[in-house]
């Protein structure tokens, strides 16, 4: 089968390594929207600039 893709094997390497990234991008914005989101119901300010700092 990679021998018939020999070719296309770059494009194959291309798309597979783009794909790690935007999978990791995905995983660091929902990580990062769980932080800010664990933030908001503080209701102590300086603790919450604690955490934010």
């Amino acid at each position: 089968m990679l021998r018939l893709n020999g070719p296309e094997k770059w494009y194959l390497v291309l798309g597979c390594v783009t794909s790690i990234l935007i999978g990791g991008m995905q995983a660091a914005v929902i990580v990062a929207y769980t932080e800010m989101y664990d933030i908001l119901p503080i209701s102590d300010s300086q603790k919450r600039l604690d955490r934010t700092s």
